[in-house]
């Protein structure tokens, strides 16, 4: 079976590796914005793909965070902005005749987003199939702002 993660994680070492030096402190994320995240600092999160775009009446997200369970997903909505993170602990255990072998890795996703236009958090929806979470946030009306002559 085809290990997707692994597979992106290798990816990963060899572009790191080769921006290594090149851009020095750029190609980790910084322990100080991962805490901040509430992530251990030591494994930095994958950004998850993500499309915003406003509708007549709505602004609809979807994220797509594959492999993932919907109860290992965090939503937070304000009037502006989107947030998601997500955690992922995947275990593998291999027998043979000699030994047992058990390793375990995690993933975590992570993605924010300024909305094009305010929304009201309390009526938002969302649902998340085959590794796709989807979002959508009725609009409100934002702060209308007037031009006011000077005397």
């Amino acid at each position: 079976m085809r290990d997707v993660f692994n597979e992106m994680e290798t990816i990963r070492e060899i572009m790191e590796s080769a921006f290594n030096g090149a851009l020095p402190g750029m190609h980790q994320m910084h322990p100080k914005v991962v805490s901040k995240r509430n992530y251990p600092a030591c494994t930095p999160a994958r950004s998850a793909l993500a499309n915003v775009r406003e509708t007549g009446e709505s602004v609809l997200a979807r994220f797509e965070i594959p492999g993932v369970d919907k109860k290992d997903i965090e939503l937070n909505i304000k009037d502006d902005s989107i947030e998601v993170k997500a955690f992922k602990t995947f275990e593998n255990q291999a027998k043979d005749k000699k030994c047992e072998t058990k390793s375990c890795k995690s993933v975590k996703f992570y993605k924010a987003i300024g909305l094009p236009a305010s929304v009201n958090p309390d009526k938002a929806t969302a649902s998340y199939k085959d590794g796709v979470l989807r979002v959508e946030m009725p609009k409100i009306e934002a702060n209308k702002s007037k031009k006011i002559e000077i005397q």
